[in-house]
């Protein structure tokens, strides 16, 4: 230490002295200090000073000494108020002070002397011009509050967060936007630590991963969703964390559930593209066993009709099991094009008076034989009377309906018996059909009305059929406005029920009136068949002929309107509405022009169009789709001749 002596000068002389090495060494190490040290009195003036002096104040060494301190720094006669010496005397330990002086600023270290007595001698002044310092310090702080009211403004969520000395991450704060994007008012997590904060967090690695980021810097960055108790996505968040100072960090984070939603729901529409290409593979894999089936019959079986050595009796039942296989690929036909209406949203409901007791009679005595072929019961059950049992609805998809369930159910019952029957709820009529058959298991009940399901499943394989059935019935039975459901016991069986709108009419609409019988009726007529294919015609023909009508045949609508204005004792026409050179409800419209009266019967094999309507618009009074079976044909022309 540096000290004062007390010692006077008495002129003496002394012989020259080297300095000794520890004074030599510290003199050196003193001159070479770049921050200014002065050696001051008690009565605060310079005793020694070294060279950084002239460095920091333009002065040398022999300039201020013997001055007083304020008068070199402040270019004052007394110390400033704020002066560390003043505080010094007072403490009697090390003061510091950061001061202006001019556009610079100066770090003041003010240490005591004190003698061996104790008694304080002069002090040390340090001073160091930490101006770049100051200035180093402003931008950062002014950075600092620039990032706060970033934070803070910010229009994702934020969160703030300290290390502790016990290496637990205390919650510090968030800024709005994170109260709206979570729904909660933070303020309460404040002083927590992360786990306490955000409970659902303990059981991830983002607790632990923010520790990191804030004691080493590191940047962490994640996607956190949490889903909800139905397995759905209730948040989904980019988090990015990282250190925003000495064991601090913030978390910013984007809330990102709308995209993830919409990125799961594309996800899963895909699964289910993926799933309705490959069942639609194996359906149309079974759509070409369950043609071709029924077309061998009927090639084959047609072929052997030729053969001359076979017997008349072995000729018809050849001819039954070609009629059957027809009418089943028929089904099957009937089947797609519903389906292809159904998915094209072209089902139409076209509502008439129908009589439930009578069509569910009509469906009893066609299924009979077939139970009893499988030796089964069916049982029917109308409780409802006649007058109370009409009602208006679409009468050819309700029958569809039935034709379906029924069929399905004397399809999967091996024994037992088969009911058949509905009831009047107060809106709705609501129809069972309960079998005995194999049931539907647990696993299965979601997937029967599934479009293509049945292609994939073992009983496809071992009871055949399309598996359009039952969705083709739930779509017409939520067109009409009712609903369709079921209960099953695998191994016991299963009961379909159903509901259609109940729109009374009063009264029993099929009460029978006295007619003349068909063929009596139809004999001598003259039927205008406008027919472009005469494999059709030629069918048509020899069941007219067979009931003594009279046939006109026109391949075009020139050709029909020509036979139309020769032959006026035409009683009615079949009209295919496909022709060669015009529509046929062109050449309709220009019948009708010249005689109102005339019955004229639309016939076609159109599918997707709404042919029905069409029909009646251009003025047909009824309409029969292709293939024609004798019966309905018979039944539909002695309708309008009888």
């Amino acid at each position: 230490m540096w000290k004062r002596s007390n010692s006077k000068d008495t002129g003496t002389k002394h012989p020259d002295k080297s300095p000794e090495p520890g004074i030599f060494h510290l003199q050196a190490a003193f001159d070479a200090l770049e921050d200014v040290v002065w050696i001051l009195d008690n009565q605060h003036r310079i005793l020694q000073a070294n060279p950084a002096t002239k460095k920091l104040f333009g002065l040398n060494t022999d300039q201020v000494i013997g001055h007083l301190c304020c008068s070199i720094v402040h270019n004052a006669a007394v110390p400033i108020p704020e002066c560390p010496i003043l505080r010094m005397c007072n403490s009697m330990q090390r003061e510091k002070l950061s001061l202006p002086v001019g556009d610079k600023w100066y770090q003041v270290t003010v240490d005591p002397l004190i003698s061996s007595q104790g008694e304080l001698e002069g002090t040390v002044h340090i001073i160091r011009n930490i101006t770049e310092l100051r200035h180093r310090d402003e931008i950062i702080v002014e950075s600092s509050h620039r990032l706060h009211d970033l934070i803070a403004n910010a229009p994702f969520g934020a969160h703030l967060y300290r290390l502790n000395d016990d290496n637990q991450l205390i919650f510090s704060g968030a800024n709005t936007s994170a109260d709206k994007i979570l729904g909660i008012n933070h303020s309460q997590f404040i002083g927590k630590s992360i786990e306490e904060a955000f409970p659902p967090l303990q059981q991830t690695e983002i607790p632990e991963r923010y520790r990191m980021a804030a004691k080493s810097g590191q940047t962490y960055s994640t996607e956190h969703i949490s889903y909800s108790d139905d397995h759905g996505i209730s948040g989904a968040y980019i988090v990015n964390a990282f250190q925003i100072g000495l064991n601090q960090m913030v978390t910013f984070f984007y809330d990102i559930t709308e995209r993830k939603k919409y990125e799961e729901e594309l996800r899963k529409a895909k699964d289910r593209a993926e799933e309705s290409d490959r069942l639609k593979s194996v359906f149309l894999a079974n759509m070409s066993h369950e043609i071709r089936t029924p077309m061998n019959g009927i090639i084959g079986l047609s072929s052997m009709v030729e053969e001359p050595d076979i017997a008349d009796e072995e000729k018809q039942r050849f001819l039954r099991i070609i009629r059957d296989n027809s009418y089943q690929l028929l089904h099957i036909i009937n089947d797609l094009v519903d389906i292809s209406k159904i998915e094209s949203g072209q089902v139409d409901l076209h509502e008439n008076e129908t009589c439930l007791n009578k069509m569910l009679d009509s469906l009893y005595e066609f299924y009979l034989p077939l139970a009893e072929k499988r030796k089964l019961s069916l049982n029917l059950h109308k409780d409802v009377p006649s007058d109370a049992c009409c009602i208006l609805i679409d009468e050819i998809k309700l029958r569809q309906i039935l034709e379906n369930l029924i069929s399905n159910a004397l399809k999967f019952s091996q024994q037992g018996e088969v009911e058949i029957g509905y009831s009047i709820q107060p809106d709705m009529v609501e129809f069972f059909i309960k079998d005995c058959g194999i049931g539907i298991a647990p696993e299965q009940k979601d997937l029967v009305f599934d479009r293509f399901r049945q292609a994939e499943m073992s009983i496809s394989q071992q009871y055949g059929g399309t598996g359009l059935g039952l969705s083709i019935s739930k779509s017409f039975v939520e067109t009409m406005g009712g609903k369709i459901w079921f209960d099953s016991t695998p191994g016991e069986g299963t009961t379909f029920h159903f509901t259609i709108p109940y729109k009374p009419l009063g009264r029993d609409i099929r009460k029978d009136s006295p007619q003349i019988p068909v063929t009596t009726a139809l004999k001598g007529s003259t039927v205008l068949v406008v027919e472009d294919e005469m494999a059709n015609f030629e069918y048509l023909d020899v069941v007219l002929r067979k009931l003594g009508v009279h046939t006109l045949h026109a391949q075009t609508g020139d050709e029909a309107m020509e036979l139309f204005i020769n032959h006026g004792e035409i009683n009615l026409v079949l009209m295919d509405v496909k022709l060669p050179d015009r529509n046929g409800y062109e050449v309709v419209k220009e019948m009708l022009t010249k005689k109102k009266d005339l019955p004229i019967i639309a016939q076609t094999a159109y599918a997707f169009s709404d042919d029905r309507e069409k029909a009646m618009i251009a003025g047909c009074v009824d309409y029969i789709s292709k293939p024609i079976r004798k019966e309905s044909l018979i039944q539909l022309i002695g309708k309008y001749l009888n």
